[in-house]
């Protein structure tokens, strides 16, 4: 064969196997177009993370898994796109981790309030000397948690005439005349004690008023006086309840004592002997005497100077001392044989009355003279100052009566036969009655007395609930609460209760006064609620470990 033709022959046969060789890479490439072409984030088009059709994807996964041995999430190579460049491998890689690590940032700086448990502590307290059924947590009413108050009288002894609180140990005290005794009392009306002054006969002493030593400063704080108007002593009873001492005194008829904090002295007016006598509190021994040509019968201190206030029998008049006890003024024009001297340091003005008229009259503790005149409607039996709202209470026997600004009296508590008045330092009202022979502690307490934050606790949980992992008693006596019933309530109404018996549940490393109550996974919601039962006088304090529900943030943090 001609050389040349041979040369023309195998270019020809070149030419045509590289026509058909392009026509078909060409249908290929046709085939296997990507439908969606990625631009990223510099906007330049991503050569590897190209899309295409389902049937184009499941060809090309089957030929990548034969070539590279990948599987589908771990690295997605089907992509319809020519053999892979290790390059693109690695960036789809890198990209991949670049998600994950976005996500983990953002559930990192999730909003989650479950991660902790949080501790609420709750701590009550049974004033009364019954047992009462408490309600905790719930939208319902719950009246032992509520302001309602309470009464409890206790018979004393014969013929009480005088009552006083004491801060120091929180009772009360009474000074029975005819009994010759002082009754000691719970602020939740229980008697504590009984104090007899003489025992030979009745009457002997007749103990008729009481002072207390009300200086913090001083060791002898919290001394109970007790004057006996028969036996002319002054008798002295610690702050423990034990009495210590018997004074007698050089005058006759003691019948009204005052303590002053200013300067520690104690003032006894002697009604027979015409005198105020001046005994120092500590020794007990009498330092002065303040005469007067006319029989004392109310004393009254102020306790920001010292000074002294004196009524008499018989008379209209008011003598000032000062602690120093020269006489420094006079007032006239009281009430007649004025025997009731309350001082109001708010008001700055000294209260006058007299049981024998309803004329209230107050005294300038400055200028000392008559500030004002108020009728109280009803013969004055007794008045004395309550610290809870800082207004003067007065009584004419069958009622409390309370001074408004205005002048005038709101009618706040019915009473029986009451001739005695006082307040402790909660706003309790202490009364006695001679008739009766008894005592009356009048309280605003609740029954149950509990935190002051426990409103604001339980409105939280109603606004976000809560899940308990833990619930613990902590009991302060003996007593148990036997039972505890949880009572878990749906939004359509439903009830479903659960009754812990929890004597089972007592700690014997803890003296069994720590009870573990196995209370996880209930809520607290404002719905659910707990029902128990505190004995008399008894607390509880109530630990409660719980998870707040889950919330989390759907918008991330903003950056930079």
């Amino acid at each position: 064969m001609d050389r040349n033709l041979k040369k023309g022959l195998i270019l020809m046969a070149s030419l045509g196997a590289g026509l058909v060789c392009s026509l078909a890479l060409k249908k290929d490439e046709e085939r296997l177009a990507p439908t969606r072409r990625q631009i990223d984030v510099n906007g330049q088009e991503d050569a590897y993370n190209l899309t295409c059709t389902p049937d184009q994807r499941n060809d090309q996964l089957v030929s990548d898994l034969k070539r590279y041995g990948t599987k589908q999430g771990v690295i997605d190579v089907a992509d319809c796109q020519p053999p892979k460049k290790l390059s693109h491998i690695e960036q789809a890689g890198a990209n991949m981790l670049s998600a994950f690590q976005e996500r983990r940032a953002l559930k990192k700086n999730a909003f989650n309030l479950g991660d902790d448990i949080r501790t609420t502590q709750l701590t009550l307290t049974n004033v009364t000397d019954q047992p009462e059924e408490v309600t905790l947590w719930g939208q319902g009413d719950n009246p032992v948690l509520e302001r309602i108050p309470i009464q409890a009288t206790i018979i004393t002894g014969v013929h009480p005439q005088d009552v006083a609180f004491n801060p120091v140990n929180g009772l009360a005290y009474v000074a029975n005349q005819l009994s010759d005794s002082v009754s000691i009392l719970s602020d939740i009306g229980k008697l504590v004690a009984t104090i007899t002054l003489e025992d030979t006969y009745p009457g002997v002493v007749s103990p008729v008023a009481l002072a207390i030593h009300d200086n913090p400063a001083s060791p002898d704080f919290g001394k109970v006086y007790v004057a006996g108007s028969v036996s002319d002593t002054v008798s002295v009873i610690n702050a423990n309840n034990v009495q210590t001492a018997t004074i007698p005194l050089d005058a006759q008829r003691p019948v009204a004592l005052a303590f002053n904090r200013v300067n520690n002295k104690l003032y006894v007016a002697c009604l027979v002997s015409r005198k105020v006598l001046v005994m120092d509190g500590h020794t007990h021994q009498v330092v002065e005497s303040l005469e007067s040509p006319e029989p004392p019968i109310g004393l009254a201190v102020s306790p920001d100077n010292g000074d002294v206030f004196v009524t008499y029998s018989g008379s209209t008049s008011l003598g000032i001392y000062n602690k120093s006890h020269s006489r420094i003024a006079t007032t006239e024009g009281l009430p007649d044989s004025a025997s009731h001297l309350v001082f109001d340091a708010n008001a700055g003005c000294l209260w006058v009355a007299s049981s024998s008229s309803a004329t209230l009259v107050s005294i300038d503790v400055t200028t000392y003279q008559i500030r004002s005149e108020t009728e109280a409607g009803n013969n004055i039996l007794a008045m004395a100052f309550n610290p809870e709202n800082e207004k003067l209470s007065l009584t004419d026997g069958a009622s409390l009566k309370t001074l408004q600004a205005d002048g005038s009296f709101s009618e706040d508590l019915a009473l029986e036969a009451v001739n005695a008045l006082a307040f402790d330092s909660s706003g309790a009202v202490l009364t006695t009655s001679q008739e009766l022979g008894s005592a009356t502690v009048s309280s605003g307490k609740p029954p149950v007395v509990i935190d002051a934050d426990y409103a604001e606790k339980n409105r939280h949980f109603r606004h976000a609930p809560a899940v308990i992992e833990q619930v613990r008693f902590i009991m302060d006596m003996h007593q148990r609460v036997p039972t505890l019933t949880a009572t878990e309530k749906t939004i359509s109404g439903k009830e479903k209760a659960f009754t812990f018996s929890l004597e089972k549940y007592r700690s014997t490393r803890h003296f069994q006064n720590i009870i573990t109550v196995p209370m996880k996974g209930f809520k607290l919601d404002g719905h659910s609620f707990w029902q128990f039962h505190l004995q008399p006088g008894q607390t509880a304090t109530i630990l409660v470990s719980y998870r707040q529900l889950d919330s989390y943030a759907l918008i991330p943090k903003e950056t930079g």
